[in-house]
């Protein structure tokens, strides 16, 4: 299962840059993942960090391994939790005085399988874009 969302958001890409990798902010605008712990205060390639997501009722602790990071352009962490694999990119694409932010989420494992369907897509493609928005606020508001 892919997820693939994007998003303009006008603003230079070194705040856009900044508001999405430095974890210490995470709290003050994003409304998707939250309890953000870490050992770095930004997102490095090799780091991990824990968070948690509601896609529902109940929380869902997982903790993201960075994979990659190409400053300004690209960033791909990993996760897995209850035989679910997932890849997460984010593409970072200069536009002007806009960038677009590209967010690419591939979901595999059994559970995703055997649920075909029923696996609550709608529900993730929903958190994605509101994660983005987050993004985009953050970064056209930052001073």
């Amino acid at each position: 299962m892919v997820i693939r969302e994007s998003i303009a958001i006008r603003a230079p890409i070194i705040k856009v840059w900044k508001v999405f990798t430095d974890l210490t902010c995470w709290a003050d605008w994003n409304t998707v993942l939250k309890d953000v712990r870490a050992e770095s205060p930004a997102i490095t390639q090799g780091s991990q960090f824990q968070c948690c997501i509601r896609p529902f009722a109940l929380p869902l602790y997982f903790e993201p391994k960075v994979e990659e990071v190409v400053p300004f352009e690209r960033v791909c962490w990993t996760g897995e939790k209850f035989g679910i694999s997932s890849i997460h990119e984010f593409l970072f694409q200069t536009h002007g005085d806009t960038v677009t932010v590209v967010s690419e989420e591939v979901f595999s494992g059994l559970p995703v399988t055997v649920a075909g369907r029923l696996f609550p897509k709608w529900k993730l493609v929903a958190l994605t874009r509101e994660f983005l928005e987050d993004l985009r606020k953050a970064a056209e508001s930052e001073s």
